[in-house]
């Protein structure tokens, strides 16, 4: 017989997550903004102490997971105790899960409200080789996208997130351009990181039936050269 999903202790001490308008209050533009702020630093220290350094034509193993362990570990550096939220790596996100044995699925990185930790602000991390527009190239970055953000299977609490591209090499803004069109939505720009490759899509999402969460849904394309 079929195991029932039952409730995590984060489930039965914090109870539900406000509604979609409060949540939208919550992850206001002020603080999204704050949230990406400190991406970017944390990028331009990593840059600076370590993937400056590294020899890009050549072949690293687990490249993704392992840019992502020390992305994090600089954000946290950017983070004091005195801010609402923090930062986690490979943090579950149970409210998508589904019965056991069945495991919840996982953040690459997110900002996670202190006062509530089933509210999340996520970021998705994907390696992209060139700017060729191909399915090989591109086909992971889209789907996560078109088959976790909008179906609210990631960031069900939150009315953004973020996909972080770590990108060996190519033109930035040719890439940003094969995402736009194979996304079929308009990218716009990101005026607080005008002088970055930095975009963002606005999208309506498939919200399940009875669930409170944000229908409108801002997703921020943030390509980080590593070459």
């Amino acid at each position: 017989m079929a195991r029932k999903r039952g409730k995590t202790i984060s489930e039965q001490c914090y109870g539900m997550p406000p509604d979609a308008n409060d949540l939208v209050k919550l992850w206001n533009n002020d603080l999204t903004h704050k949230l990406l702020s400190h991406v970017w630093q944390a990028y331009d220290q990593l840059y600076a102490h370590m993937l400056c350094r590294l020899a890009w034509t050549e072949e690293y193993d687990d490249l993704e997971r392992s840019i992502t362990h020390h992305l994090e570990l600089s954000i946290r550096e950017t983070l004091d105790k005195y801010l609402p939220y923090t930062v986690q790596h490979g943090v579950p996100e149970h409210e998508s899960r589904q019965p056991p044995p069945a495991r919840p699925p996982e953040y690459d990185i997110a900002f996670i409200w202190r006062a509530n930790p089933r509210i999340m602000w996520p970021l998705e991390a994907k390696v992209i080789r060139t700017d060729d527009d191909t399915n090989e190239n591109l086909g992971d970055y889209i789907q996560t996208i078109e088959e976790r953000y909008l179906t609210c299977r990631y960031a069900p609490f939150s009315n953004g997130g973020a996909m972080i591209c770590y990108f060996r090499s190519g033109n930035p803004g040719l890439l940003l351009q094969h995402l736009e069109r194979r996304l079929a939505c308009s990218f716009a720009d990101y005026p607080p990181f005008a002088d970055r490759s930095h975009k963002i899509s606005e999208h309506m999402r498939s919200v399940p039936h009875g669930k409170p969460y944000p229908i409108h849904f801002r997703c921020h394309h943030m390509v980080l050269p590593l070459a």
